[in-house]
């Protein structure tokens, strides 16, 4: 009878905390309005909702990663962002030979200046156990409508090739580094206590 209860009970903790499915925007939305709920009191998440959105708003930002909301969705575009730090590092050099990544990972330090650290922070926030809306973020992004790490970074490759040709794609690539330091800030207003 105890073995049962235990079971019972351990099964009930990985339906509520382990394994919530996140194949969508939609689902993540409805995690992060629980999560505000218990995460700020009365006006709290509006004021430092306006704040953060006012910020990253007057960056220039307003097609930059279209499919998220700047805000709402920075759990998701702080762990996108410390792939980048994975990609300086050389992390996805065996596993993605193909796209010759040693080559664009000098073209992105040398002619856009990318530097490991504005990642690095980006990608030890996101690491954040204690924040669960991290963990959903990244069962978001790594379902069929996310963007796995293979499928981000061949996006970008495919973005310093096209700048080759077209500035306006050396110009987002630029935007890059800017962009992970003012969405740190954005994740550092919205989590302030």
């Amino acid at each position: 009878m105890i073995y049962i209860a235990k079971f019972i009970v351990l099964l009930s903790t990985l339906i509520l905390f382990g394994c919530t499915n996140v194949d969508n925007l939609d689902q993540y939305d409805a995690l992060y309005e629980k999560y505000v709920s218990k995460k700020y009191e009365d006006s709290e998440h509006f004021e430092k909702m306006q704040k953060a959105s006012a910020y990253i708003y007057s960056r220039g930002y307003d097609n930059f990663f279209s499919r998220f909301h700047l805000v709402r969705h920075r759990h998701i575009l702080m762990i996108v962002c410390g792939r980048y730090a994975n990609l300086l590092q050389g992390d996805y050099n065996k596993e993605m030979a193909w796209a010759n990544l040693p080559t664009h990972i000098h073209t992105l330090r040398h002619n856009y200046n990318w530097k490991k650290d504005i990642f690095v922070l980006a990608q030890n926030t996101s690491n954040d156990l204690t924040n669960p809306m991290f963990k959903h973020a990244k069962k978001f992004l790594n379902s069929p409508n996310g963007m796995n790490p293979k499928t981000q970074i061949a996006d970008l490759i495919s973005t310093i090739d096209a700048a080759i040709t077209m500035p306006s794609y050396s110009e987002l690539i630029k935007k890059v580094p800017q962009f992970c330091t003012d969405i740190q800030r954005v994740y550092n207003i919205m989590e302030s206590l």
